[in-house]
């Protein structure tokens, strides 16, 4: 939020330049940021006296500044000295990162109001103020619109003589027609507003915003009217500039998520026949881009991607920076899918190419997700929640993937959800326990050691599979604490059943790369095995094989400090990812196991028998002990054994079984 705030404080500084308006910016009813003109037109010594005050300290009147839209205000506001002075105020909201701004812009009208209401209270007066006024001033027959008289000021603003003024009606020199002319000015007259914005053209052509301020008189039983005339074409451009930035992305200079919004929520409401395809797109692993690269590297990357997309994109799609790394492109299906279909293969296409960073070559992957209207909403909001959904199933790939939203993936979302909120109080609520199941000697049959597994059971869900809930354990950062507490379960009750007076055996618990990458976990362990009191020989921590594979140096140091505790690592499900042997005599590795799909065709299927073969042979080689997972038939033993596998489980010897009932085989 820091920095979206950041960003629009800069924003709005390059408007803040050689205005003479008082421009603020407003959160939470007090002014955060102002130019330098305001200091003069309230007679402060310097902005931090104003920066930090409530907006409204500065009015006589107080206002509600909770609006939703840009909205003019003709308020008394008060100086420094506690004199009042009129001004024309504009207020217009903007949204960042979800929290209210107001970019407010104050003109000081003063001039003007004394001007008229001088004139109302006297109109013999006005020639006082008429003719050495600084405000450009008209006298106008009031029905035939004919210029009577200019003051030296007008004379030069428009840029004709006295004589030539006197020649023309006032609808020659504005932009309208002059019976709206006529019928604003009557508006004036019965005060239905206070002033009329009118474009009028000036002797060089130029055209030029203007407010108009009438007073009606009546000189010489002429019904005549005084015109003041006010140019705001400045302060329409500035508030024109604001705007933009509202609505526009300061880095990409695409719009924002606010305007994309606005858009589709306004294609919506037309109701079109036509379909839209809504490509939500997220940069992969951005955020490795700034942690080690830093923020200037990263915002190359967008800026750059930017780019890309733009050339990727036909030129009636629209793109918008969602926020971060997101991007969100909106196309109007027009004749087929191809169209749809050529945009995605361009933009991946584009990543094909790598970023180049302090000359380095930096190939990024992106994720796209896809919705589509009607078919998968009507609301905009709708259609951009479910091609960020898309998008997210996606990203669970090997990036620069693209999924098109079903509903099935909302009904994924909303179970995750409901798991997720009873996830967090499983511990407390003492849900979560343990099953053991026997690891065997394939050679003696005796039982050596014992793998723990979680459960979980819930009285309003049932059991959860760990297929289903780890994951989202992983996602939600609960895993830590879980783990820890698995830990000390399975050593405490290992160290139990030894002090039973079974014979010792090694207990084998899973970790996760969340756990690993704690910089501290290898103390955690030795920690738990002091206070079980458990000799380090008797765990094993086993990790899968992408988790080995892709350790960062906090992995690898845990690792290297872990079996300097004397415990073994074992790597789980050997052989669905991407191990090479040739790695394995550098680490610490002392065990693999080999996954469930190999071993259930290993007799039928040659392939597998040949990977299964491999795999054993080569970790003979290497001096690691092999684990067979999913044994569960006679042949499947019989071929193991005839391989030389050192150990295996399964439900042929056993199903996981709780504490209690594993003894009853320790006692065998």
């Amino acid at each position: 939020m820091v920095t979206d705030e950041l960003n629009l404080i800069k924003n709005t500084n390059e408007l803040f330049v050689n205005n003479l308006e008082a421009i603020f910016v407003i959160r939470n009813e007090k002014i955060i940021s102002c130019n330098d003109y305001t200091v003069n037109l309230y007679g402060y010594g310097k902005k931090e006296e104003l920066i930090g005050c409530k907006f409204n300290k500065l009015l006589v009147d107080k206002i509600d500044m909770d609006i939703d839209e840009r909205k003019k205000f003709n308020l008394i506001q008060k100086r420094k000295n506690g004199e009042n002075f009129f001004s024309d105020t504009t207020i217009i909201p903007s949204k960042v990162d979800g929290i209210d701004y107001y970019i407010t812009i104050v003109r000081d009208i003063t001039n003007i109001k004394k001007i008229s209401d001088m004139i109302e209270e006297n109109n013999l007066s006005y020639q006082n103020f008429f003719n050495k006024n600084p405000i450009a001033m008209l006298l106008i027959d009031y029905n035939t619109l004919e210029i009577k008289k200019a003051n030296n000021s007008a004379i030069n603003y428009y840029g004709y003589s006295k004589s030539e003024l006197n020649t023309f009606k006032l609808s020659d020199i504005t932009t309208l027609d002059e019976k709206i002319l006529l019928k604003g000015l009557k508006g004036l007259k019965k005060s239905e507003k206070e002033s009329l914005h009118v474009k009028q053209r000036l002797k060089n052509n130029s055209i030029r915003d203007t407010e108009i301020f009438s007073i009606p008189l009546k000189l010489n039983n002429e019904k005549l009217c005084c015109i003041m005339i006010k140019d705001v074409t400045k302060i329409n451009k500035l508030e024109e500039r604001v705007s933009f930035l509202q609505y526009t992305d300061s880095l990409t200079k695409l719009s924002n998520k606010d305007f994309l919004l606005e858009l589709l929520e306004e294609k919506l409401k037309k109701k079109i026949n036509q379909e839209i395809y809504i490509l939500f797109i997220d940069l992969d692993d951005f955020k490795k881009i700034n942690d080690n690269l830093g923020y200037k590297n990263g915002n190359y990357v967008l800026e750059e991607f930017t780019n890309r997309l733009k050339k990727s994109v036909s030129n009636n799609s629209f793109i918008s920076r969602f926020g971060g790394d997101e991007f969100i492109v909106l196309i109007n299906k027009n004749d087929s899918d191809n169209k749809f279909k050529n945009i995605v293969r361009d933009i991946f296409s584009s990543m094909e190419k790598p970023f180049i960073i302090e000359d380095k070559y930096i190939y990024m992957n992106i994720s796209i997700g896809v919705s589509k209207y009607p078919e998968h909403g009507k609301e905009a909001m709708d259609l951009i929640r479910n091609a960020e959904v898309a998008m997210n199933k996606a990203k669970e790939g090997e990036g620069n993937r693209v999924e098109i939203y079903t509903s099935k993936l909302n009904d994924k979302i909303r179970t995750d959800f409901i798991y997720d909120s009873y996830l967090r109080y499983a511990l407390e609520y003492e849900e979560l326990y343990l099953n053991y199941q026997p690891i065997i000697n394939t050679k003696s049959g005796e039982i050596i050691g014992a793998e723990a597994l979680l459960r979980w059971e819930n009285d309003d869900l049932g059991n959860i599979s760990p297929s289903t809930f780890i994951p989202i354990a992983e996602k939600n950062g609960t895993i830590i604490k879980i783990g820890k507490w698995v830990l000390k379960k399975a050593c405490r009750q290992n160290k139990r059943w030894q002090d039973l007076g079974y014979k010792p055996i090694f207990i084998s618990v899973n970790v996760s790369a969340l756990q690993l990458k704690e910089s501290n976990f290898y103390k955690t362990v030795k920690e738990i095995l002091d206070e079980t009191k458990l000799d380090s020989k008797y765990l094993e921590l086993e990790i899968t094989e992408t988790v080995y594979m892709s350790y960062s140096a906090k992995i690898n140091e845990n690792l290297k400090r872990i079996k300097e505790l004397g415990v073994s690592l074992a790597i789980d499900d050997f052989g669905t990812g991407y191990s090479s042997f040739s790695k394995l005599r550098k680490e610490s590795i002392s065990k693999l196991k080999i996954d469930k799909s190999f071993v259930d065709d290993v007799c039928s299927d040659t392939h597998n028998k040949k990977i299964t073969s491999a795999i054993i042979s080569m970790s003979k080689s290497l001096q690691l002990e092999v684990v067979a997972e999913g044994v569960e038939t006679e042949k499947h033993l019989k071929f193991l054994k005839g391989k030389s596998c050192d150990m295996y489980q399964g439900y042929l010897f056993s199903k996981p079984l709780e504490g209690k009932s594993f003894e009853k085989y320790l006692k065998k």
